[in-house]
């Protein structure tokens, strides 16, 4: 396509949002059967009814925000993929905890290793899905606002900054919770810090 077409602008934002999508994907299909593999050893005994609880709440969450990001890509949903990228924060915090609470677990019955152990793997594998999740979310907002919200971004043009400006405004109309709010902040303000902090030092040097 983009050898014979030639896409340019919108077009050209469009095929490259599909391709990372479509790599996000196969990698979510990746961790999907490492899951799957998990599942199986723990079929065959193991299984513990409390990790269980955790694990299925953390799946659950997940799945949701998985759905919210493939909704919002189709929809083209600002708002929906904004949601997903910080509902991000919500799944490693959610990982982390768990994590910590299967170690203290293990130390408390040394017999579970083995069980544990899978269950931190599918762990790992939910928690890569919803950065997954969160890669297509931010496809949304490349797609939509021609703006790249990735913190491994390059330094962002002064067209970017005045897009990211109005996006940060966007998000504080949409406030839903002092919680949400902060954080709404520091996910959109924070991506300008290398647009800033460069300016600066190119003023210096003048």
């Amino acid at each position: 396509i983009l050898a014979l077409r030639q896409p340019a602008a919108g077009d050209l934002r469009l095929v490259l949002a599909v391709i990372k999508v479509t790599t996000d994907l196969e990698r979510i299909g990746d961790e999907a059967v490492k899951i799957g593999r998990q599942a199986i050893l723990l079929s065959e005994g193991g299984a513990h009814d409390e990790t269980g609880i955790k694990v299925r709440s953390i799946a659950m969450q997940v799945n949701t925000m998985l759905k919210s990001a493939l909704d919002s890509f189709a929809r083209l949903h600002t708002e929906g993929a904004l949601s997903v990228i910080l509902t991000e924060d919500d799944i490693d915090e959610a990982y982390l905890d768990a994590r910590e609470w299967l170690v203290e677990f293990v130390e408390d019955q040394p017999d579970t290793l083995r069980a544990s152990m899978s269950y931190l793997w599918i762990l790992k594998s939910l928690e890569r899905v919803g950065d997954h999740a969160a890669n297509i979310a931010e496809q949304v907002i490349y797609l939509t606002r021609g703006l790249d919200v990735g913190f491994d971004a390059m330094v962002p043009s002064r067209d970017d900054f005045v897009a990211r400006f109005h996006l940060w405004i966007f998000s504080l109309g949409r406030d839903d919770g002092k919680t949400h709010f902060l954080r709404r902040v520091f996910v959109l303000a924070s991506i300008d810090a290398k647009f800033l902090a460069t300016r600066i030092d190119h003023n210096f040097s003048l």
